[in-house]
């Protein structure tokens, strides 16, 4: 895999299994405040066999296992990390993840990390890219619009507890 150098001074490299946990910590810390599984557990206590980060933990553990997972390095440290579903066949990636070290934010670390896994797919022929981001992800479609993604739809998440 090629390596990236950007202006930020962060080295791109696919993740190892060392990488795991302060990838996990870093996800969650930037993501607990936006995600709508601890937004639902607010409103209505834990819905099913288990908490959100629970739940975190699985799709993380389904993350590593299938996905591109590029992280950003600083002074050897993990500072962003990003992953990607590639359907070769398609030509088609969707952005799963992207998430930068809260100690790091605001840096532009994060816009840096998402040119890098675009570059990266693209290396791997990638035609287009989609993502999903949650309407009060402020930050987060601000970068994306300010990067020149265009907004395909609007979603609604519905929830129904079953027992």
């Amino acid at each position: 895999m090629q390596r990236y150098t950007a202006s930020t001074n962060m080295n791109y490299r696919l993740a190892r299994t060392e990488d795991r946990s302060k990838l996990d910590e870093m996800i969650i810390a930037s993501f607990e405040p936006i995600t709508w599984y601890r937004k639902l557990e607010e409103k209505q206590g834990q819905f099913c066999r288990m908490d959100w980060r629970g739940l975190w933990g699985r799709r993380l553990d389904k993350i590593f296992e299938g996905q591109i997972v590029l992280v950003g390095e600083s002074e050897g440290q993990a500072v962003a990390v990003c992953t990607a579903a590639f359907d070769e066949m398609a030509g088609l990636a969707y952005i799963d993840i992207l998430a930068v070290d809260q100690t790091e934010q605001g840096k532009g670390l994060g816009r840096e990390m998402l040119r890098a896994m675009l570059d990266h797919l693209r290396g791997r022929g990638a035609q287009a890219a989609h993502l999903e981001c949650l309407a009060d992800n402020l930050k987060g479609n601000s970068l994306y619009e300010s990067e020149g993604w265009s907004r395909a739809t609007e979603a609604v998440k519905w929830f129904v507890k079953l027992g």
